[in-house]
């Protein structure tokens, strides 16, 4: 199945796939994960647009919802600055109260886009205890200690918060 449809194929082999009709129940199913999660198959490319005429009345309109809520989740996460994104899936610094503040506004949207019910972590003080116990976690993890300068904030006027 996953070679079928591989994330790391070009257009011409994913549109090959599309072509046999063994593999059209899977091509489906797999837009459907396109839809319901509002994440492109590839980064720069839905495999929802590779074979649409295979699809369903159902799944166009649903792709198109998915694919303006994905536009307004970019919008709304390219919020956040690059300093407070995790690094191979860790915080390396923890946000100061204007930057708890901003990623509990951006997790907010992002819920909201999404309509997820029960986010954790949308109070900047939730936020920022839970970036300080990763943090730690991580050190532990590695046996060792963030360096120093990474923990000092970084000024605010480096970044916009609007």
């Amino acid at each position: 199945m996953s070679c079928v449809y591989c994330i790391l194929a070009g257009l011409a082999d994913l549109a090959a796939s599309a072509t046999n009709p063994e593999n059209h129940a899977i091509y489906r199913e797999m837009v459907d994960l396109e839809i319901v999660s509002s994440f492109s198959f590839q980064s720069d490319r839905w495999l929802a647009d590779v074979a649409p005429h295979l699809l369903s009345v159902q799944q166009l309109t649903g792709l198109r919802e998915a694919k303006h809520r994905a536009r307004l989740r970019e919008q709304v996460e390219a919020k956040v600055p690059a300093h407070l994104l995790y690094k191979k899936g860790w915080p390396t610094i923890r946000p100061t109260k204007a930057e708890a503040v901003l990623l509990s506004e951006v997790r907010r949207a992002v819920s909201e886009i999404m309509q997820f019910q029960g986010m954790q972590y949308t109070e900047p003080e939730e936020i920022s205890a839970r970036y300080a116990e990763l943090i730690a976690i991580n050190e532990q993890r590695h046996g060792s200690m963030i360096d120093a300068v990474k923990i000092v904030p970084l000024q605010q006027s480096l970044w916009n918060i609007t």
